[in-house]
């Protein structure tokens, strides 16, 4: 199938990988700086920093919650909350230039919502049901949405249909290349598909976990792939080859949520309730700390990459201090 894409995408110029550095004991610890209550009475299905207002922390909850909720982090207050998926948010994402925020669930709805105000403002009707997952692209002008019926590609700024990607492929995931010219997509049956977005032909496929794609998350230089799947394996892939890269080792049990440094090759993932960090590059474990007394269920990092942000299964929402790290000689 070919695509006719919304407008010529022109890729984004992104930083070089960093160098393979052996990093070595902390210099600083991780810190807890606020504790955010009162917010969501179930799962923090998603987490996000403010890109334009840096005190501002985006927020969603899962099922019997179906709220967005909009904190001053630094003070620990809840600025607006609104609430309109009535199936519970399962996915959300912001826009590049902050203005919208998109959200789906398991109904057949998209709803928008006006930031950095948090209110909620119109829906779509995709005609798929069970939505799971929904990406924007760096340049603000196309959505795609993700769920078990296929993907299906929409012109945001107008908020009108563009055409379906993939008919029945059971999608569960979907990562943005950090450019905007690839999309990433991982099925129940846990394979993975790279998608040209300019041409909207299938690169590659490759069978990466033995069953559902549970995470996915391109690497901020856009040459590897964070895989995680059911069997509770967490993977790292060369995009240009589908060649697998690295296999981070955890205790056993199952991985709520991951999340990318935006500048340094660190890569978090929580298990139950700590929080485990690697140097994806190398493979090697570096730390781990207990951060919650529940499930963790959300992680994202602030874009200067000096905050974490992490959401448990009871609603709790905390904001920690990145710690500094020692190199080795």
């Amino acid at each position: 199938m070919k695509l006719l894409p919304l407008l010529p995408i022109a890729p984004l110029l992104l930083t070089p990988p960093p160098a393979p550095t052996q990093l070595a004991q902390l210099s600083s610890p991780l810190a807890l700086h606020q504790t955010l209550a009162e917010g969501h009475q179930a799962r923090v299905t998603g987490l996000t920093f403010h890109p334009d207002y840096p005190h501002l922390l985006i927020s969603s909850g899962g099922k019997n919650d179906s709220q967005v909720v909009v904190w001053n982090w630094q003070s620990g207050k809840r600025n607006q909350r609104d609430r309109a998926q009535g199936s519970g948010i399962e996915s959300f994402a912001l826009s590049a230039n902050g203005e919208w925020l998109v959200t789906t669930g398991a109904d057949r709805y998209i709803h928008f919502w006006e930031m950095p105000e948090g209110k909620f403002t119109h829906t779509l009707n995709v005609d798929f049901y069970n939505l799971l997952s929904i990406v924007i692209s760096p340049d603000d002008r196309l959505l795609v949405s993700g769920g078990l019926e296929g993907i299906r590609l929409w012109d945001l700024q107008n908020r009108r249909s563009l055409s379906t990607l993939a008919r029945f492929l059971p999608v569960t995931e979907l990562a943005m290349h950090p450019d905007g010219t690839q999309l990433a997509s991982g099925t129940i049956q846990g394979t993975i598909q790279l998608w040209d977005l300019t041409t909207g032909d299938r690169q590659q496929t490759w069978q990466a976990h033995e069953d559902t794609i549970q995470a996915l998350a391109f690497t901020p230089d856009g040459a590897g792939l964070v895989t995680v799947g059911q069997d509770e394996i967490i993977y790292l892939w060369e995009t240009t080859t589908g060649n697998l890269s690295q296999a981070f080792e955890h205790p056993p049990g199952s991985v709520g949520a991951i999340a990318l440094h935006p500048s340094e090759p660190f890569l978090v993932a929580s298990i139950q309730n700590r929080l485990y960090l690697w140097n994806w590059l190398t493979g090697e474990q570096l730390a781990q700390w207990p951060l919650h007394t529940n499930w963790i269920s959300s992680l994202t990092f602030s874009s200067d990459g000096q905050w974490l942000a992490s959401g448990a299964y009871d609603g709790e929402i905390k904001i920690w201090h990145w710690p500094q790290f020692q190199l080795r000689p």
